[in-house]
């Protein structure tokens, strides 16, 4: 099974803006899509997760060429 998702790059934007962003985008997008961050601030990571947790996402970071890819999951009900 291939897994949607959806590339929003917030690259050159500082928190709060980038969690404030991707909060609006997550909330515009099909409950089955995974959104991924691109972000260059180094407390996107943890802001990020902390939404996650809070919201019920799952979360999984990569750190490629000093951007943060950051992965919004939906989780799956079982």
């Amino acid at each position: 099974m291939v897994e949607k998702s959806f590339i929003y790059d917030l690259c050159g934007l500082k928190c709060p803006l980038v969690l404030l962003k991707a909060r609006k985008k997550r909330r515009l997008l099909p409950d089955n899509i995974t959104l991924v961050i691109l972000s260059d601030d180094p407390l996107a990571p943890l802001d990020i997760a902390n939404y996650c947790q809070h919201n019920n996402y799952d979360f999984k970071k990569r750190l490629e060429n000093h951007i943060h890819h950051l992965f919004i999951i939906p989780r799956q009900n079982t």
